[in-house]
């Protein structure tokens, strides 16, 4: 918590990610055994609703189609998890 200007000195600069390195080396990592991760936590379905254009400030529009896709912020680890290559186990309750 910052409590004073003194504070700032204890702050941590993070640099920038280099996006070519991590192209170079993503494969590599992809080669590698991955573990087995297990998540614990909430799922649920995400309703989106898909309109043509984005409304105006304040404004009502009419969407066209109705999706619904798996979510939840445990849901959505899981699914993060697994696309970079863990063995996911899932437990949780919707």
């Amino acid at each position: 918590m910052l409590d004073s200007l003194e504070s700032l000195e204890k702050i941590k600069v993070i640099q920038p990610v280099n996006v070519a390195l991590q192209r170079e080396t993503l494969p590599a990592l992809r080669n590698m055994k991955m573990p087995t991760v297990a998540i614990v936590g909430s799922m649920n379905a995400d309703y989106t609703i898909v309109a043509n254009r984005l409304p105006m400030p304040g404004e009502t529009i009419k969407g066209d189609e109705i999706r619904i896709l798996p979510g939840g912020k445990s849901g959505n680890q899981a699914v993060s998890a697994a696309k970079l290559g863990a063995h996911v186990c899932m437990f949780g309750a919707v």
